[in-house]
């Protein structure tokens, strides 16, 4: 009995194998080479593309990869479950940093700011641990049930923070707005500061309709400044302008921000008039040319010509983007005369040039 049960199991294992193998011949049928399993998806790595500090802060910023590990799969955000900013106080290889450093935060993708395509977040550290100390970090995250690879390693040497500014003041004239502040001289441990580097400037615009709000300050100076004083020439747009200013002691380490000054800027003010304002005759034409107003507001300029008998001048050329013009419509011993405005986004337009005549 035993051996004709031991048959029958045999003969159904037989079965099932010559099954298992008719399958898998249909699947790989005129495939050449040994049969090959499909590579696991898995997330790639993170790329810390910057640490500073702010104050007591670390700030780290870093982006996520495009792809999965096959290069064609798009990572989905949504599928990010924990993040974990790892870090330590002691070089360590990076084969190693996974294991021997320490974790420092544990966090939702929910608990950091989004910029571009950038993600950020500010990390408190305590003052004694900020004075010359040197840090190492790296990120690694779960995508659903797996794990990414470690980032790249990121170094970063903080310092005692700079007190920040509490005496800024604010000035406007016309279009201009202009930020005066007063040298920082201590630090948080109340010792004095050696040495700053410079100073940037943050500001924010909300709309005064309610309809624009730019929610976060945006930094406005493209080179640091260097001495305690600012002119903001960049208000074409109507609305209400926020402004604070931070103190750099080198270029990723700088203070918290300092007190915020605001004003109401409705631009009523033109753009400044086109100044040296030259004609000459070409074949079939009178050429104008003036000197390019700055105005960061300036949209176009208008050509406003009369004859020597005419009383008004008439507009023969409007929204000219260039600082220049050629004037095809003119007649042989007939006397013309030009002037030239300057126009900004919000249609305020300048006093006119001064006027140049042309015998054609």
């Amino acid at each position: 009995m035993k051996n004709k049960y031991y048959s029958i199991y045999n003969l159904k294992q037989s079965k099932i194998l010559i099954f298992t193998f008719f399958i898998l011949f249909i699947i790989n049928c005129g495939k050449k080479g040994p049969l090959k399993l499909e590579p696991k998806i898995l997330p790639t790595q993170i790329n810390i593309s910057d640490i500073n500090q702010i104050g007591k802060n670390v700030e780290i910023s870093f982006s996520f990869p495009e792809h999965l590990s096959d290069n064609k799969t798009n990572l989905d955000l949504n599928r990010v479950n924990k993040i974990y900013i790892l870090y330590s106080d002691k070089e360590i290889p990076s084969g190693k940093f996974g294991k021997k450093s320490k974790l420092l935060i544990k966090l939702n993708l929910k608990n950091f700011q989004k910029k571009e395509n950038l993600f950020l977040i500010k990390i408190p550290f305590k003052l004694k641990n900020l004075d010359n100390k040197k840090y190492y970090f790296a990120i690694k995250y779960t995508y659903g049930k797996k794990k990414s690879t470690l980032s790249n390693i990121k170094l970063i040497t903080t310092k005692t923070p700079i007190l920040p500014i509490s005496d800024l003041k604010l000035i406007k004239e016309r279009k201009l707005i202009k930020l005066k502040w007063s040298k920082p001289k201590l630090n948080l441990l109340n010792k004095n500061v050696k040495n700053i580097s410079g100073y940037n400037i943050y500001r924010k615009i909300e709309d005064l309709n309610n309809t624009l709000n730019k929610e976060n300050f945006i930094k406005i100076n493209k080179e640091k400044i260097l001495y305690e004083y600012f002119e903001d020439i960049d208000t074409g747009v109507d609305g209400n302008y926020f402004y604070y200013v931070s103190t750099i002691i080198i270029n990723n380490i700088q203070s918290d921000s300092s007190n915020v000054v605001l004003t109401k800027v409705k631009d009523i003010f033109p753009t400044e008039t086109p100044s040296n304002l030259v004609s000459f005759i070409t074949k079939g034409q009178i050429f104008l040319t003036w000197g390019e107003v700055k105005d960061k507001d300036l949209s176009y300029y208008r050509v406003y010509r009369r004859l020597q008998s005419d009383k008004e001048f008439t507009l023969i050329a409007d929204k000219i983007t260039k600082n220049s013009y050629k004037d095809t419509k003119v007649q042989k011993r007939k006397s013309y005369i030009y002037t030239v405005t300057s126009v900004d986004t919000n249609g305020n337009e300048s006093e006119r040039s001064s006027i140049v005549k042309e015998i054609y």
